[in-house]
């Protein structure tokens, strides 16, 4: 019946390692009191706190890369992103006044067309004597 390694305090919690040290050292059947217990506690303590002070140093590096990424890549992408959009809501402006003024302009080319014709046929040109009338 040794004791668990994995229970005690959350890892990477101040005193964990030191636990499963002092744990092991239990288990091993090694004197708690001993001199060497002692200065292997103390060496995993200082190992712990080594550790600890790395994954801070990682962490803050890491908050200062995404802070750079943040900067440098994404900003620039959704200030493009919104002239993209910007674009494409005035080319499908520009793309519908377009076609309204070709649907426009096509309804009024055809009613000058209907408007040449009723002349000319109420005037006698649709009896096709043009040359009588001039």
């Amino acid at each position: 019946g040794s004791p668990p390694l994995l229970g005690g305090p959350r890892p990477g919690s101040p005193g964990s390692v030191a636990a499963m040290a002092a744990g092991v050292a239990a288990a091993s059947g090694v004197g708690s009191g001993s001199a060497e217990t002692t200065q292997a506690l103390v060496a995993v303590r200082e190992l712990e706190k080594g550790l600890l002070e790395e994954l801070r140093n990682v962490h803050d590096r890491c908050d200062h890369m995404q802070g750079v990424v943040d900067e440098h890549v994404l900003r620039p992408l959704q200030t493009l992103e919104q002239h993209v959009e910007q674009l494409r809501v005035a080319g499908d402006k520009l793309e519908d006044r377009s076609s309204t003024e070709g649907t426009l302009g096509a309804s009024t080319t055809a009613a000058g067309e209907e408007c040449v014709s009723r002349r000319l046929f109420d005037s006698g040109g649709g009896t096709g004597d043009m040359a009588a009338e001039a």
